[in-house]
């Protein structure tokens, strides 16, 4: 079948066809010979979007470690995948593993009504009748150059907003935007015009039975002795059987918890 389907023919990304069923039936095939590269273990393959895939699905399908690894580190360090070509850039991603996981793929370009929300204002950059559109996007998802879209937002705000949604785990409030430092209330104000917070969405959570001190104090929401406590709590007490059971610990009261519970998991 390689031989028919002549692969060196396809030098570049847009030398595919992906819409030619004939061609995706050929990849199906292939797909079956790249057993050495990626192969299905446990859990059959399915659409995904690589946004947000998480790490043990991707082991799952016979991803390599390092491979899954670095693609899930790239999202956290403020990446995002817009196109199946940005998959590429991953360290230790290869031709036969993209060309295996490329039929699968899915983007949500948040295209639909329910998705994309937009609203009319005065641009600081035209003159006092002109309008232009913005497109609002979900804060948990947008990049530092896209930020820089906002008026009163250049590359060093953006990065900072960026880097403390990493530390943070994700932003589940617009409120938490005046946590980061240099943002006026002027420039808040903006953000929050321009930016929603997708309900439900994904964060990174702090699992309580599993994580040590130093992976829970790392969280800007939690300090050195909460966290010491926290693990000198489950090794007395044992396993967490729920969040709230770390409001038994001294350390810890009603606002912190209040701050922290959607980070946390047991």
């Amino acid at each position: 079948m390689i031989g028919h389907f002549g692969m060196t023919r396809f030098s570049t990304a847009e030398d595919f066809n992906f819409e030619d069923p004939e061609f995706m039936n050929s990849i199906s095939q292939i797909h079956s010979l790249l057993q050495d590269s990626i192969s299905i273990k446990s859990k059959p393959m399915e659409s995904f979007n690589p946004n947000t895939i998480d790490y043990d699905l991707l082991i799952s399908w016979g991803l390599e470690p390092k491979v899954a690894a670095n693609m899930v580190k790239y999202r956290k360090a403020g990446g995002h995948y817009s196109k199946p070509e940005d998959l590429k850039k991953i360290f230790g991603m290869t031709d036969s593993i993209w060309l295996a996981l490329r039929p699968w793929m899915k983007f949500n370009l948040r295209a639909s009504k329910s998705k994309v929300r937009e609203e009319y204002i005065q641009s600081p950059y035209t003159n006092k009748n002109t309008d232009r559109v913005i497109i609002r996007k979900d804060l948990n998802e947008v990049d530092s150059v896209w930020l820089q879209k906002i008026y009163g937002i250049g590359p060093v705000l953006s990065k900072r907003v960026v880097k403390y949604r990493n530390i943070l785990g994700g932003y589940y409030s617009m409120e938490q935007l005046k946590e980061v430092y240099g943002l006026s209330p002027e420039v808040l104000e903006n953000l929050r015009k321009n930016l929603f917070i997708e309900p439900g969405g994904n964060l990174v959570r702090i699992n309580l039975n599993t994580e040590d001190y130093q992976q829970i104090a790392a969280h800007p929401y939690i300090s050195y002795y909460q966290a010491k406590a926290i693990i000198a709590y489950r090794g007395q007490h044992g396993s967490f059987k729920s969040t709230e059971e770390i409001k038994k610990i001294h350390l810890i009261d009603d606002s912190t918890y209040l701050r922290v519970h959607p980070y946390l998991d047991f």
